[in-house]
């Protein structure tokens, strides 16, 4: 799993609890960093923050994902402290499977990603990755 958020307390309070639950996490402040690694080794699913600074945020990185035919079939799950239906639409349109406002409580994002990667369409994407 890739955890891509530019704030270091972020990044380990859900890597603390993707950790806990028994998830091999990889973290990344930098999201070309962590689209480049995703291009090498595609990861069963990816979790990242939407407004990141500089020229490659998470709606952008999403789409870098979403039109590589290495990732595309990577779900993921957009974290944000952005409430406003605006950035939620924006980043689903990108292809975030999910969004959810910062803080996500971990029993939520857990249970979203268990089911993310129970589902058929999961395993494709896996295989397909």
């Amino acid at each position: 799993m890739l955890l891509i958020d530019d704030s270091e307390d972020d990044r380990s309070a859900y890597r603390d609890v993707l950790t806990e639950a028994g998830f091999t996490v990889q973290e990344f402040g930098d999201p070309l960093s962590a689209y480049q690694q995703a291009v090498v080794s595609p990861p069963a699913i990816i979790v990242a923050d939407v407004r990141m600074p500089g020229p490659l945020d998470g709606i952008e990185l999403t789409r870098k994902f979403t039109s590589n035919k290495a990732t595309r079939a990577i779900p993921i799950i957009a974290l944000t402290a952005y409430s406003d239906d605006e950035t939620r639409t924006e980043a689903l349109r990108a292809g975030a499977a999910l969004f959810f406002t910062k803080p996500c409580p971990p029993d939520v994002l857990l249970a979203a990603i268990k089911r993310l990667l129970a589902s058929p369409q999961s395993s494709e994407r896996v295989e397909a990755g």
